[in-house]
């Protein structure tokens, strides 16, 4: 009796393996978007950590009017250009929810975001008052709250099950580590005449890179349904 061919004979057989490389390529592209994505963190932790050693810097005093030593209204305007900054953050960050990341997407909240906080930097580069500073902190505020609400929904919406926390946190860690490199950049340009413009531009890199990084991320599925 003649044997029977296996009824595979003739077909194509999936290669396994070949499904497991393109599913890892595609779980490497969703790492490095949310690790992108993770990167607005710099901007809550920057913007924290900047502003303390730029309030030492003489030039900066010298342009604020302050005097070598803190009066009443130096206190006064300290604590202004500080919480300026985290009234701003607190205030978007509750509305922006419900009435730009829900309604709008993620994404363009982000871009939103992200555009706010370089126009927020650029003003207070460019400060030539204690006002004029103020109202950059103020509204670099506006674009962190946003980016704060939209950035861990983007990530968790996106990222692989088995590591959305780990994804969720390398945005938390992002904040720690730009306190941290805001400190080290105001050590290095402490004692130039520009140095706490510099330090303070950083601002603009930051939001505009990306914002225009975001343009070629796609909003996240959930929201796209």
């Amino acid at each position: 009796m003649a044997a029977t061919a296996p009824a595979t004979e003739g077909k194509a057989v999936p290669d396994s393996r070949q499904g497991q490389d393109v599913a890892g390529a595609s779980n490497m592209r969703v790492i490095l978007l949310c690790i992108f994505v993770a990167n607005t963190g710099f901007f809550h932790g920057y913007d924290n950590g900047v502003v303390s050693d730029v309030f030492t810097m003489d030039p900066f005093r010298d342009m604020m009017g302050w005097p070598p030593l803190d009066d009443e209204k130096v206190a006064f305007q300290k604590g202004l250009t500080v919480n300026g900054f985290n009234i701003g953050a607190a205030i978007s960050a509750v509305l922006c929810g419900h009435l730009i990341v829900d309604r709008y997407g993620r994404k363009p909240a982000l871009i939103l975001g992200s555009v706010l906080f370089a126009v927020g930097g650029l003003v207070q580069t460019c400060a030539l008052n204690s006002w004029m500073l103020i109202v950059g902190r103020l509204v670099a505020g506006v674009g962190v709250g946003i980016t704060s609400c939209a950035g861990p929904a983007y990530i968790a919406e996106v990222a692989p099950s088995k590591i959305r926390g780990a994804m969720v946190g390398i945005y938390q860690s992002n904040i720690c580590l730009a306190i941290v490199g805001a400190s080290i950049l105001n050590a290095a340009d402490h004692d130039m005449r520009n140095g706490w413009r510099y330090s303070l531009s950083v601002q603009i890199v930051l939001g505009a890179a990306t914002a225009l990084g975001l343009f070629f991320c796609s909003d996240t599925p959930r929201f796209l349904e």
